[in-house]
């Protein structure tokens, strides 16, 4: 009888230090970050950057998967359904992390969601094609105003920042702009391209790559990068602010100590020389947060989301 007693001992003792070895042992295989957009936006081109330099610094292969629709929302969905062992893990904007979950009912929620680390953070420019014909944005606004429902707005789908920031600029300039939603921001770009969307929310890198017109910058100061583009409020306009924060994050359940490495090696690479200057050469702007810290502003933007977002459809569902 003691024997027995002695080896369930023995086997409650050693079930109990598996999770413990196994978090200390981590990681030993191949990590998926999967990207909740498809390629060619600033949201897989920074992920793949992450990718690249969680690599070096936790000496396994990183394999970046797209799992694009819904604003984001399949992919985080597959997030948050993936087994929290530290091999899963997600690059989220604020779309399907704070934008989508409330706006419907989806098949996960903010808890089932683990802040890892923040690590961009972009503001926007009220963008159009070059071959527009506006000087600025007063032309615009003038164009627009004369011509309502002529001119579309679009986005990677409803709720997300980059979504929210167009509406809200274009709505508080008193336009009316049809709406069409697009599969990723890399869709959008491409109507423009083609002269059948005429506005978006673009980041500064986007602005560059897709040789884009900035009317307007949504923030309070002008931007360096584009000194020269007024601020929607020297225009006149209070708008909220709108950011296109970028974060890692794991599924609820990933032990303590693989989130404190991985947020640890996060902090390393903001920190990294050769990193910054990729970064500005994107045009994203650093912003890291540690696990701690990403998790008090992840509740902040759910909440801030969550006011704007029942605004938005009491006031235009369809928008």
């Amino acid at each position: 009888m003691k024997k027995l007693l002695c080896l369930m001992t023995s086997v409650m003792l050693l079930a109990m230090a598996l999770p413990a070895r196994a978090a200390n042992a981590w990681p030993d295989k191949t990590i998926t970050l999967i990207i909740p957009y498809a390629a060619g936006g600033v949201a897989d081109a920074s992920g793949r950057l992450l990718a690249h330099e969680l690599e070096k610094e936790l000496k396994v292969n990183i394999i970046a998967k797209n799992v694009a629709g819904a604003t984001g929302s399949l992919g985080a969905g597959e997030l948050a359904k993936a087994k929290p062992d530290g091999y899963t893990l997600g690059w989220l904007p604020p779309g399907p992390a704070v934008g989508m979950p409330n706006m419907r009912k989806l098949p996960y929620s903010r808890d089932d969601l683990l802040p890892v680390a923040l690590l961009f953070d972009e503001k926007f420019f009220l963008a159009t094609s070059k071959k527009m014909p506006w000087k600025d944005v007063n032309g615009m606004i003038a164009d627009v105003k004369a011509n309502p429902d002529k001119y579309v707005m679009g986005s990677p789908g409803r709720g997300g920042a980059v979504h929210l920031a167009a509406y809200t600029a274009l709505k508080n300039m008193g336009l009316k702009c049809r709406y069409v939603p697009e599969r990723s921001n890399a869709d959008v770009l491409k109507a423009i391209a083609g002269g059948t969307t005429h506005f978006h929310a673009s980041s500064a890198n986007e602005v560059k790559r897709f040789d884009l017109k900035p009317l307007v910058y949504l923030d309070k100061e002008r931007s360096s990068i584009y000194p020269d583009v007024p601020t929607i409020f020297e225009a006149g306009y209070e708008v909220p602010v709108f950011s296109n924060w970028m974060g890692l994050y794991a599924p609820n359940g990933t032990p303590q100590e693989i989130i404190k490495k991985l947020s640890d090696a996060v902090g390393k690479i903001a920190e990294s020389p050769e990193f910054k200057a990729t970064a500005e050469k994107m045009g994203c702007t650093i912003l890291y947060l540690p696990a701690d810290k990403f998790a008090e502003f992840y509740v902040a933007q759910y909440d801030l989301y969550k006011s704007l977002m029942q605004e938005l459809l009491k006031t235009d569902p369809k928008k």
